[in-house]
């Protein structure tokens, strides 16, 4: 269905007469969704590994030499899967549009860890940039920054904190553990 959605979408944009990269846009957004499902088609639709969920929108396409991921193998629930996947895939378009993946030398660490304290029991996913061009916070929120934050704190319940450093964007997303992850048995 969505190769189906994906193809009308290509054959709107040869015949626009407006901008084009709002349909290349559209298309790298379904692709990434596409992505995303097949990892849950893979697993019956209950669970996918986060790596798997990460590496083809972050090494997958901007190569290992740019992107150091690191974290424990750990379990996502089909509905987590599907958020974390778009949310880093607009990280990742908006990482190549303004931050790290923009510049030749640019880099980007994600990793993941499970806390647990007084508090609670969090899976913590860090996005760090490195390199690229010097940002001071956006002008104002955009779609992609919007979907990432309404499909983690909506759908989730998590947070999203993002903060503009001086050596680039670092993005803290904080999900409860016990919603999100599905355990697998040894």
């Amino acid at each position: 269905m969505l190769s189906n959605v994906n193809a009308l979408i290509n054959r709107a944009g040869r015949e626009a007469t407006t901008d084009r990269a709002v349909f290349d846009t559209l298309t790298n957004r379904i692709q990434g969704l596409a992505k995303t499902r097949s990892l849950l088609t893979a697993e019956n639709w209950s669970s996918a590994l986060l790596r798997d969920v990460i590496e083809p929108e972050t090494a997958g396409v901007y190569g290992d030499d740019r992107v150091t991921l690191s974290g424990p193998d750990v379990f996502v629930t089909s509905e987590a899967t599907l958020a974390i996947g778009m949310a880093v895939h607009e990280l990742a378009t908006n990482t190549a549009k303004y931050g790290a993946f923009s510049s030749q030398d640019g880099h980007v660490s994600l990793n993941w860890s499970r806390i647990t304290d007084a508090r609670s029991d969090r899976l913590i996913i860090q996005w760090k940039e490195t390199g690229g061009p010097q940002i001071d916070g956006p002008d104002k929120t955009g779609f992609g920054t919007q979907l990432i934050t309404s499909t983690l704190e909506g759908s989730l319940g998590g947070t999203v904190k993002p903060e503009w450093e001086q050596n680039g964007l670092r993005v803290v997303i904080e999900l409860d553990f016990d919603d999100v992850t599905v355990s697998k048995g040894a």
